[in-house]
């Protein structure tokens, strides 16, 4: 993997060196971004148009910007104000002033199975667009997202590439199950999309915070809904678009440790007042016996490891340099009747620790099409393939070099305590020694995951009656996964298990959802009024295989010649989950003043036992446009909106294991007389 990631990084030098060799040199351009009051403007998104160049105004307003060579204007963007692109000329100082807009007021935002001006929300939403994704040179849209939407928490599992991310909104609401939102893609539901969907296909993101807001989705809205609208096709000539980045990075900061005379110090005072001194002169140096042993610790101890330079850890396990790379091919256009779009992404990336990176293949296609008046179909389908070396995870690299020696003492050198695992040995001195050596631990072992995903999307809608419009969209998804994890016996944890040992775990999954709707959207003066009715099923089907394996005589083939090895553990199964919804939500307002919105949904999940598979999930809410009113008007100079939003809602959580009402059976052995006999027995729920 690293190999591939340093060919492609040694073409894009290539290609750079020879035909961008003219735009090498830049200048810095520095300015403060204040609003039309003159008070500093804070987070604002400093670009050169045509480049990769990005800056963000600090506490102060204030900015510094590398412009390229051949950058002709800087252009300055943020939330609520309308977009100043300047001119930069021979100027090197260049101060903004942002003046307010309307036109966020007017941005539509997905509500669930509908879309509404941000105007006329009743509920609490977090929108984010493609520009604030696509200013981050990160791996997932996951962690572009972070930061962007206030109440959404988003923390990664760890440091590794391709590690699991955990997002919550508005915190945790469940102590014991699940508190992952809903993500809906296009319509569908989608696992773990901010992480499957890459940041160049994503249009917009929007966030259903709030009971009022997620109760559309009843049995799954309770931990909020993530709604990801993908890129569509445009009218007009073909297009085709190439974006590409290439990144670095390192540890930026180290943690705190004793350095090795400090540390020798700890050992010697914490032996001490433990009763173990002989283990500590043992290991550190020194006679018991000796009269001066005593008195003299600190002065022996400060001559022998004053000036030794010891063992930096931190550095030594992750002071490597990572790298990361995503490119971005995209094709477009059409007529006003047919429009295509075909995208394709790559993202690579190295980690900072060796045997851990991550190789990430999409394609996706769109098509738009008007068969006749009034009766529109869409259709799209997408391939994703992602390899993740290292398992996503560090596998607890940091608990194990934190507290790790910076030194071997008087028994081991510094070279011996890096390549070998001396654990044991350790623990003999002291048995509250319990960690392993990281070097070793990340050398020995290899664990890798491979996911494949295919989704296929089509819908079709038709308008009659002049005011209603009906939809029906259908969803098919595959997933499969394999994870190999491999120790070729080198490790503590395999010597106790008797040598090399691995398990290989394979799992498959088939979803399909339906949904139908059937929309009613009226005006008369100045009432206006929606009406959304809807009915949805949902399937999801399971089938797993797992194998362990231990006592390989030899690691030279891996898991790919298991029968070498002694069967460890194994375990198969098939689950499925299912759906059935019926909704409704009616939207009034008057003058675009006064807003109301009622929600009512109805959810039958198989994962609750049978008489209580139903539940009503009814919500309310209700607007106050406050600046729309006529004594309001003298403040539209200064103050663009104003609303005062109450709501209410009931949501639900099934986001829960399959069958949990059930009681499991397993396979139980019993004898009659000489005779073992098998059978099944109930375990526990």
């Amino acid at each position: 993997m690293q190999t591939r990631l340093r060919r492609f990084a040694f073409v894009i030098y290539l290609i750079m060196a020879c035909s961008m060799a003219g735009i090498a040199q830049s200048r810095k351009v520095t300015g403060t971004v204040k609003d039309t009051e003159g008070l500093e403007v804070i987070g604002a998104t400093v670009t050169v148009p045509g480049t990769k160049a990005a800056a963000i105004t600090d506490v102060d307003g204030k900015y510094t910007i590398d412009v390229p060579s051949g950058g002709k204007k800087i252009k300055v963007t943020y939330v609520g104000s309308k977009d100043a692109v300047i001119d930069i000329g021979n100027r090197d100082v260049i101060d903004v002033v942002m003046t307010e807009s309307d036109q966020s007021l007017d941005e539509v935002v997905a509500i669930g199975y509908a879309k509404v001006r941000k105007a006329d929300l009743t509920g609490a939403t977090a929108s984010v667009s493609a520009e604030d994704l696509a200013s981050r040179p990160v791996a997932t849209a996951a962690e572009a997202l972070a930061g962007k939407a206030a109440g959404v928490n988003i923390v990664s599992q760890s440091g590794a590439p391709g590690a699991e991310i955990n997002i919550t909104v508005r915190g945790g609401t469940s102590i014991t199950q699940s508190t992952t939102p809903l993500y809906i893609v296009d319509g569908f539901e989608m696992e773990n999309a901010l992480q499957q969907i890459d940041i160049n296909d994503i249009e917009t993101i929007d966030i259903m915070k709030d009971a009022s807001a997620t109760a559309i989705y009843g049995a799954r809205g309770a931990n909020g809904v993530v709604i990801i609208t993908t890129k569509n096709a445009k009218e007009g000539k073909t297009q085709v678009n190439y974006n590409t980045y290439y990144s670095w990075n390192w540890l930026g900061k180290k943690l705190d440790v004793l350095n090795t005379l400090d540390y020798v110090k700890y050992q010697y005072e914490f032996q001490t007042l433990a009763g173990n001194v002989a283990n500590f002169a043992s290991f550190y140096g020194g006679d018991v016996n000796d009269p001066d042993f005593y008195t003299g610790a600190y002065d022996r101890i400060n001559q022998e490891y004053g000036n030794r330079a010891g063992i930096d850890w931190q550095d030594e396990v992750f002071g490597g340099t990572g790298s990361s790379m995503n490119h971005n091919l995209s094709i477009s256009g059409g007529t006003e009747k047919t429009k295509y779009l075909l995208s394709y992404n790559f993202t690579g990336e190295d980690g900072i620790l060796s045997k851990h990176g991550l190789d990430k293949n999409s394609i996706r296609l769109k098509l738009n099409h008007e068969l006749w008046k009034g009766v529109r179909f869409d259709f799209s389908t997408s391939f994703q393939d992602t390899k993740v070396e290292g398992g996503g995870s560090m596998a607890g690299s940091l608990k194990n070099v934190i507290p790790q020696p910076p030194t071997g003492g008087a028994r081991f050198t510094d070279q011996e305590f890096l390549s070998q695992d001396l654990s044991d040995e350790m623990m003999s001195i002291d048995s509250q020694y319990d960690i392993d050596n990281p070097l070793i631990n990340n050398a020995s072992i290899s664990n890798n995951s491979h996911r494949r995903l295919w989704t296929m999307n089509a819908g079709i809608e038709f308008d009659f009656l002049k005011d209603f419009t009906w939809r029906t969209a259908g969803s098919y998804t595959w997933m499969q996964r394999r994870d190999d994890y491999w120790d070729n016996g080198d490790t503590r944890t395999a010597k106790n298990y008797g040598g090399a040992y691995g398990y290989r775990n394979n799992s498959e999954r088939t979803t399909w959802q339906i949904t139908n709707t059937l929309n009613w959207k009226h005006s008369f003066d100045l009432h206006h009024v929606n009406v959304l009715l809807g009915h949805e099923a949902y399937h999801r089907g399971t089938l797993k295989l797992d194998n362990e394996y231990h006592n390989f005589p030899e690691a030279n083939f891996g898991l790919n010649n298991v029968t070498m090895a002694d069967p460890y553990s194994w375990e198969s199964g098939t689950s499925e989950r299912g759906l059935v919804s019926f909704f409704g939500r009616a939207s009034y307002d008057w003058n675009d003043r006064y807003l109301l919105t009622a929600t009512l949904r109805t959810d039958g999940s198989s994962k609750f036992g049978k008489g209580h598979r139903w539940g009503w999930f009814p919500s309310a809410s209700a607007a106050w446009r406050i600046t729309e009113e006529p004594w309001m008007q003298s403040t539209k100079s200064w103050l663009s909106n104003l609303k005062l939003r109450l709501g209410f809602g009931t949501t639900g959580n099934d986001n829960i294991d399959d069958n949990m009402y059930a009681t499991p059976y397993g396979v139980a052995y019993y004898t009659n007389g000489k005779e073992v006999i098998s059978g099944l027995a109930p375990g526990s729920t």
